[in-house]
């Protein structure tokens, strides 16, 4: 992430991270850059609050508070927002709007509806993206791809075999069962050091129109805001009816 956005973004431009959470993310980034987070969780803000007091904290939506942040907005992160929201043209519409001539947005989200799970159930996901439908999002919409690739690539065989193993003994990926703990610390750091040997194939792939990675359990996305009008056509989908969702009898 701090590659990407240094790779776009000037210094001493504003960074805003959109879902922020407890804060991680965009606290990495202060000091080169005015970090502002926003959410609408008071539980994660609290968090946040308390552990990174040089980041500005914003308790809102990307439509309410958005208009208001000060100064020149370089960067919007969006990191793994999108898959939890019915309808995530709307979303990516709202955040477009005040996003200045030039400025960037970068996207995560979890990619392949064959990692679907229980774990994608426990975090209310609405979907898993393949590239054509993240692509989708903005379709029409004034911007331009300057990068869109999977990622978490390294590992993602083993985390495919163990997600289909797990979904096997739980007898579908129908029970809400979260996948996430935290590993022991020389086992994290190993993990660490195999992810962040993306970072930099990833970098270099800016504007080159070919994706360093052929599959991943992620998907990132580098977008530069063009001139032009944001269309506010929205798609909402119901909870679970992607149309790859293997189980649409999850639909609400």
């Amino acid at each position: 992430m701090r590659q990407l956005v240094s790779r776009v973004t000037p210094p001493g431009d504003t960074v805003v991270d959109v879902g922020c959470g407890t804060g991680a993310n965009i606290a990495a980034l202060k000091g080169e850059y005015t970090a502002i987070g926003i959410d609408t969780s008071a539980e994660a803000l609290g968090h946040a609050r308390s552990r990174f007091p040089g980041v500005m904290f914003i308790d809102g939506t990307a439509g309410t508070a958005l208009p208001h942040v000060a100064g020149r907005v370089g960067c919007i992160l969006l990191m793994d927002v999108l898959e939890h929201v019915a309808d995530d043209f709307a979303l990516l519409a709202s955040v477009l709007e005040p996003l200045p001539v030039g400025s960037h947005l970068l996207i995560t989200v979890p990619a392949d509806m064959r990692l679907w799970s229980g774990h994608d159930l426990a975090f209310q996901h609405y979907r898993r993206y393949d590239a054509g439908r993240l692509t989708a999002v903005w379709k029409d919409q004034p911007v331009r791809a300057r990068l869109v690739s999977p990622f978490c690539s390294s590992l993602y065989w083993p985390i495919r075999a163990v997600r289909a193993t797990r979904t096997r003994l739980r007898r579908g990926a129908r029970v809400a069962t979260s996948d996430l703990a935290v590993p022991p610390m020389g086992i994290n750091g190993i993990l660490r050091r195999i992810f962040a040997a993306e970072a930099a194939p990833l970098t270099r792939a800016v504007d080159t129109d070919i994706a360093p990675f052929a599959h991943g359990s992620s998907l990132i996305a580098v977008l530069e805001r063009l001139a032009g009008s944001v269309s506010h056509q929205g798609k909402p989908a119901k909870y679970g009816a992607d149309p790859h969702d293997p189980w649409p009898e999850h639909a609400a």
